[in-house]
């Protein structure tokens, strides 16, 4: 059934049918290894179905030994589909890269959000304050005529909007 063929159609015929043709050297290697009664375990190569199509298999091996003559008359071959299996680890390691490279940029982004904070913080935030400063020192002046006063005052008010603004957009950012 994994091969597509019938049990009538694949009964007792060589693993050559089910090996693509590039592969028909590893037979021969599985082969010489098992005439030395050594095992095959989960060896990872291929296979091909009826149609041609080929697809991963991990596969294992060990000698058949006549009882009576102790000698090797054949072999014990199980194959296994590992194509599910190998996409699964597939996905598994872009899946890993994916966080990494997510937890990056988000790193990158945190970064970012601080520096920014930081320069509105002291550029921003120092400028604020100095006009702040001024206007307040302007409206205060013994000299200062009512209208000159008002609008020190309006720059004071302006400036305090400002600062608290740029103080709430840092707050988020951090």
């Amino acid at each position: 059934r994994m091969f597509g063929y019938s049990f009538e159609e694949i009964l007792g015929k060589s693993a050559i049918l089910i090996t693509p043709s590039h592969l028909h050297p590893e037979i021969q290697q599985n082969l010489d290894l098992i005439k030395k009664r050594e095992r095959i375990t989960n060896l990872e190569t291929q296979r091909s179905r009826k149609d041609g199509s080929l697809f991963d298999v991990s596969l294992s091996a060990a000698p058949l030994v006549d009882p009576s003559t102790d000698a090797v008359i054949g072999e014990i071959c199980n194959l296994r589909d590992v194509t599910e299996y190998k996409l699964m680890l597939k996905t598994e390691r872009e899946l890993s890269e994916n966080k990494r490279l997510t937890h990056l940029v988000q790193s990158r982004l945190e970064e970012e959000r601080r520096v920014i904070a930081r320069e509105l913080h002291d550029e921003l935030g120092q400028g604020v304050t100095a006009i702040k400063t001024i206007g307040k020192a302007i409206a205060n002046r013994p000299d200062t005529t009512n209208e000159s006063k008002e609008n020190a005052e309006a720059i004071v008010s302006v400036a305090s909007t400002i600062y608290d603004g740029v103080h709430g957009i840092i707050r988020q950012l951090r």
